[in-house]
């Protein structure tokens, strides 16, 4: 089994990570390669891009050391800045509020902010272009195209019984054998719909049901029944975007296709949603969904999660939730880190 990593967007953590990132896709009979595309600033919330609050990534000799990537780019901002000044300055020919609309705001400050959104698949298409030619190359494709992100702990190998049970949970999860149906394993997949509760129209809240297995808009429920699916926009079809694993045909679709599907979603927003509020464009668990719904991808959710997602305890992002998340200090030791790590698996 081949396998590729494919790391993206702002290097939040990586120099803390990146031996994580190593142990956790090192498996015995895998060959596994890194490609990295990274920005060359990290901020931590939107607020961060709006305000130009970043740290610099300064730690590129530690990271190739320790994972030897194919391929490893460092790029400024300015094909962001780019695309989101083009997405935002043609809304301007829209006669009516969209997800996009900040009357009160100067267009200047609205890039800022909505950068923080569409960086990381700019990265993410880059990265596996970067793939792709590297392919072409040796000739030779990979099995399966892994994403994965800088500020994730993956749960370690002392955590175990035994060597055996650790790499045995790991096969289970990552280990994709079709090869025919573009498939992916992915983790928290559901149909969220929209309830009547909720304070204002804005703020209706959602209720997810649990899927197993979704292809063709077919389903299984996390209770074993069968059910179809039919679109609705208001009944979505959502997953986590923090880690996909993708077999060589999904992997085109979820890492090149990902602006292609963007419009998509975006002219359903117009036909379906008066409203500023809750498009599915503006949503990555949405676009995650409605890229297999668009290309008929199968999805399916097996093993237990491996991943907490690692947040910077002096710059949080507003309302976020924090269940399942390690609070990070600039200043922990590595056994620290890794304490919480252990403590946020019992």
């Amino acid at each position: 089994m081949r396998i590729a990593i494919l790391i993206f967007g702002q290097p939040r953590f990586f120099n803390r990570t990146a031996a994580l990132i190593k142990e956790e896709f090192t498996i015995p009979g895998w060959e596994t390669d890194f490609f990295i595309h990274n920005w060359d600033r990290v901020g931590h919330t939107p607020e961060c891009d709006q305000n130009e609050i970043f740290e610099r990534c300064e730690y590129r000799e530690q990271i190739t050391k320790i994972l030897q990537p194919k391929s490893y780019k460092i790029e400024p901002y300015k094909p962001i800045d780019i695309l989101t000044s083009n997405i935002l300055n043609s809304m301007n020919y829209i006669d009516r509020d969209t997800a996009y609309s900040f009357p009160s705001k100067s267009m200047d400050t609205i890039i800022k902010k909505e950068r923080y959104y569409f960086g990381q698949h700019i990265s993410i298409f880059k990265c596996y272009k970067e793939i792709v030619k590297y392919e072409e190359a040796i000739n030779k494709q990979y099995d399966l195209i892994i994403k994965a992100r800088t500020d994730i702990a993956y749960k370690p190998h002392y955590l175990y019984n035994s060597v055996e049970e650790y790499i045995n949970e790991k096969l289970k999860k990552y280990n994709i054998t079709e090869t025919e149906i573009p498939t992916c394993s992915v983790n928290a997949l559901r149909i969220n719909r929209l309830t009547g509760e909720g304070e204002s129209a804005h703020r209706k809240k959602w209720r997810g049901e649990i899927l197993t297995n979704f292809y063709l808009n077919k389903c299984i429920t996390e209770a074993g029944e069968s059910i179809n699916y039919e679109w609705n926009y208001w009944e979505r079809l959502c997953l986590n975007d923090w880690l996909l694993i993708c077999n060589r045909k999904a992997a085109t679709i979820y890492f090149s296709k990902w602006f292609e599907n963007f419009f998509i979603t975006m002219g359903r927003d117009f036909s379906y949603n008066k409203e500023r509020f809750k498009w599915m464009s503006r949503s990555d668990h949405c676009m995650q969904g409605q890229l297999a719904i668009n290309y008929n991808i199968r999805l399916f959710s097996k093993g237990k999660r491996r991943d907490r997602k690692i947040i910077s305890e002096e710059i949080i992002k507003e309302d976020i939730d924090l269940t399942g998340k390690i609070l990070l200090k600039q200043t922990d030791s590595e056994k620290v880190l890794q304490e919480k790590i252990k403590n946020s698996y019992k």
